[in-house]
């Protein structure tokens, strides 16, 4: 009895072990796998006739299963990241409107002290004090940086967007 005695309840015990090939008769047709790997079960027996998609080998896929489990586990994890950024660029969004909205009231400040400043100037010397002049040309001065760090925020926000699309087409 070479693979063992299964009439006494036990498990066929392996004998040996070796490498092999199919051969169809009468001519040989070579047969090329979809997959490498260690044989669990041959399905077809010498000499027995073959159809087309009959399963011949059946083969161990413990290494398989592992690998689409973490693949799908990758998967899910770029789903998780690609919400998340998101929802960072959704907030990215938000605070660029807000900046520009910041902005547009900084530069209406900034119109009505270079208003100021314009009338100011186009008053008679000695009209009004030095002093309040001065103060008009430092609030124009003060409200022009204002709308420049303004414009800088809405241009890092604009950036930040941009960095999160393209972590988003990344993912």
């Amino acid at each position: 009895d070479e693979a063992g005695d299964s009439s006494r309840g036990g498990q066929p015990r392996l004998l040996f072990q070796a490498s092999g090939w199919i051969e169809p008769d009468p001519l040989p047709i070579r047969v090329t796998p979809l997959y490498s790997g260690v044989t669990r079960m041959v399905h077809v027996l010498e000499g027995q006739a073959v159809t087309n998609g009959q399963p011949i080998v059946s083969l161990v896929d413990d290494d398989t299963r592992l690998a689409v489990r973490k693949a799908e586990a990758r998967v899910s994890e770029a789903k998780a990241v690609r919400a998340a950024l998101a929802a960072e660029s959704k907030l990215a969004q938000a605070r660029q409107v807000t900046a520009s909205r910041q902005q547009e009231a900084d530069e209406a400040k900034l119109a009505v002290e270079d208003d100021r400043l314009r009338r100011l100037r186009g008053l008679k010397a000695g009209t009004v004090p030095e002093q309040e002049r001065v103060q008009a040309e430092l609030q124009q001065q003060q409200q022009t940086a204002t709308v420049a760090v303004a414009a800088a925020v809405v241009a890092e926000w604009k950036a930040e967007e941009e960095r999160i699309a393209r972590q988003i087409a990344v993912q």
